[in-house]
Order: structure tokens, then C-alpha cells, then sequence
């Protein structure tokens, strides 16, 4: 790694993270591994718009942008000349991109960085390529290795002499977060206690990835029965009808929270969780790094690269289905996958109750 003149690292580090929430929660052991090997380095990140919430609690980033929100036109070009004013003032040393998207590659050669660092990526556009003056090809390409999906993002700052202090994402919860989420549930007449509910979280953007919405009824039921702790929902504001017809099946057991916090507050929420049930999106990478165990379900694509890592967590997956992980978007039709038709609340059950145990 060049090192700026008269030092022994870069001072100032831009990591460029424009991927979805996932990808961000998965970039976190990046972040805190930059920041041991250059400990002296002012560390900022750049993430989309309304993401910042999740990493400005983490102790080694010493600055959030984020993208500017799609408004309109005059509003959209006059916020992004203010982040790339903001970016350049900040007299970066190094800018390194965790993707391979084009506007990642943009905003690292806007940022006016030294040296810009990029994955090689021959799919990408030439553009895209152009944009940095450093390309560099992880020596793990080619070997398939699980590594979760910290790997995604170490790997690109490995060549730079970067050693993974952990591959396990572990967020902070910030402490006005929780206080807000504790007088929501305390509107909801429900406990504000950590282990007090379970949260359950159906929903994704992609409808390939969801479940049978009527069995998380079945799933509400089951584990307010097994365990006698009501049952929360998660999503965002788009989730809330289908959230509440969940509701209408189990009423008296599960309570809708979709559309009803933002991302440091869903986190919060997360932490209190004693146990959190979701399909492949991203509130099960949040649950995960606040330290709540896991239950996840997984159809057409792989656990491997991208479930929580370690004893607290469980996968769920069709059994004996030998076409499973297939990556396609649906068998018969967009969105229709007999892999994930095949999961019952019962094999639900049994991942939960290595979990948690049912009170004597």
C-alpha cells in the first residue's frame, strides 16, 4: 500500500459501500479491519441513502455520507454537487470501492482520492474501470471457500495489505434508538425488556425469497403457544397491509411494527428480540450483528454466502430437494418456488427450539 508522503499509511480513507443493507451490516469487519491496520487514518464511509443510521454508532467510522435521496431534479443535482464539494474538501489519500457498480467507481473518482482502489471486474463497464487508477484481483478468486459474506468485502482490501481482524458483523445500538423503540411498545402494551417478544420479518424485495404468508400465521401461533410471548412484525411502510393480514390470522398473538421505525430503530428492536425468525432480506444480517439469534429461511439461493455465521443462528431449507440453492426466481412462474412451499412451521419449530428453550 503507497503511503502518503512522510507517513506510514493513508490518513484519510473513503470505503465506498453503495450496496443494499445487507451488504452493509456484511461491510462492518471491512470497516473496523481498515481502521487496525491504519489506526492514525480518519475512516468515512459512503452508503446509500438512509443507511447511515446502522453504521454511525460503529466506533472505528469517524464520518457517514450518504448518497442524496432520488427527489427531484433541482433538489437531486444540487445535494450531489454538495457530497461531492463535501467528499473532495476531505483531502482523501485513498478511496477503495467494495463493488463493482459504476456509480461507486464515480463517486471514488470524484471524490479526488490519490489512489482509488477497485475489484477487477471484466464484466463491469469500461467506465466503470476508468475510474480508478489501482484494479486489484483478491488472490481467493476462483476458490470456493465459505467465509460468510464478510468475505465479499475483505477480499477487495486483502491486496492492500488489510488483515480481517474478524469476519463476524457485530452494530452497535444507539441508546436514543432504543429509548424511542421502548415507548413504542410500551403504546403497544407490550414489554420493553430485552427477551420480552420474538420478531418475525416475512418480507422481501425480491417475492422469490418469501414464504407461504399464511404459515407465519400458523408460525404465530406456534410460538406464542410453545414459548407464551407475543409475536412482533417488521417491514417497511409498503409491508404494512400484508404485515396486518398476517395480524387478522392470529389476533391476540402478533402485532404489526412494519412502517413504524427506521433503521437505527429497527435495530434497537432487533436487540430486544429474544429471537428473530425472517426470510433471506435484510433484518436477520441486522438481528444477527445486534447479538439476537436467528432463524432464517432459504429457498432458491444460497445460505452459504450470506446467512449469520456462528452457534446462535439456524438455516432452514426445503429437505431433500437436491435442486436447492437453483438461483432461479421461480419454478413455475416469477415468484413461485415449491423449495421454499415445502417448509412447514413445524421445521420451523425445531430450528427455534434449539434456540430457545420452552419455559417449564
Amino acid at each position: 500500500m503507497p503511503a502518503p508522503e512522510g507517513g506510514l499509511g493513508p490518513r484519510r480513507v473513503l470505503v465506498i459501500q453503495l450496496g443494499d443493507i445487507g451488504d452493509l451490516v456484511w461491510s462492518v469487519p471491512t470497516f473496523q479491519s481498515v481502521k487496525a491496520a491504519w489506526p492514525q487514518a480518519h475512516l468515512a464511509v459512503l452508503v446509500p441513502y438512509g443507511l447511515g443510521d446502522l453504521v454511525r454508532t460503529e466506533p472505528c467510522v469517524d464520518e457517514v455520507f450518504e448518497i442524496p435521496s432520488p427527489a427531484g431534479l433541482w433538489r437531486s443535482v444540487k445535494e450531489n454537487l454538495s457530497l461531492i464539494g463535501r467528499l473532495r474538501a476531505g483531502g482523501y489519500d485513498l478511496a477503495v470501492d467494495l463493488r463493482t457498480g459504476d456509480r461507486g467507481g464515480v463517486m471514488a473518482r470524484l471524490s479526488g482520492a490519490r489512489l482509488r482502489v477497485g475489484l477487477r471486474c471484466d464484466d463491469a463497464s469500461t467506465l466503470r474501470n476508468l475510474m480508478f487508477n489501482l484494479l486489484l484481483t483478491p488472490v481467493e478468486e476462483g476458490v470456493r471457500k465459505v467465509y460468510g459474506a464478510a468475505e465479499q468485502s475483505l477480499r477487495v482490501v486483502r491486496p492492500l495489505g488489510v488483515e480481517a481482524v474478524t469476519t463476524v458483523p457485530r452494530l452497535g445500538v444507539d441508546a436514543g434508538a432504543l429509548e424511542r423503540v421502548g415507548r413504542l411498545l410500551e403504546e403497544a402494551g407490550l414489554e420493553a425488556q430485552k427477551g420480552s417478544f420474538f420478531t418475525i420479518n416475512p418480507f422481501s424485495r425480491w417475492s422469490y425469497k418469501e414464504w407461504v404468508l399464511k404459515r407465519w400465521a400458523d408460525l404465530c401461533r406456534c410460538l406464542n403457544e410453545t414459548f407464551g410471548l407475543p409475536v412482533l412484525i417488521v417491514g417497511s411502510p409498503a409491508e404494512r397491509g400484508r404485515a396486518e393480514g398476517i395480524v387478522g390470522h392470529c389476533p391476540g398473538v402478533a402485532t404489526s411494527f412494519a412502517g413504524k421505525t427506521n433503521l437505527a430503530e429497527l435495530a434497537a428492536l432487533l436487540h430486544l428480540s429474544s429471537l428473530h425468525v425472517g426470510v433471506d432480506s435484510a433484518p436477520p444480517h441486522i438481528a444477527a450483528a445486534v447479538g439476537t439469534p436467528t432463524v432464517t429461511l432459504y429457498g432458491p439461493t444460497d445460505w452459504k454466502d450470506w446467512a449469520p455465521v456462528g452457534e446462535d443462528h439456524r438455516v432452514v431449507t426445503a429437505r431433500a430437494m437436491a435442486c436447492v440453492p437453483c438461483y432461479r426466481k421461480g419454478c413455475r412462474e416469477e415468484g413461485v418456488n415449491p423449495c421454499l412451499e415445502a417448509i412447514t412451521a413445524a421445521d420451523v419449530m425445531e430450528a427455534v427450539r434449539e434456540l430457545v428453550s420452552p419455559p417449564r
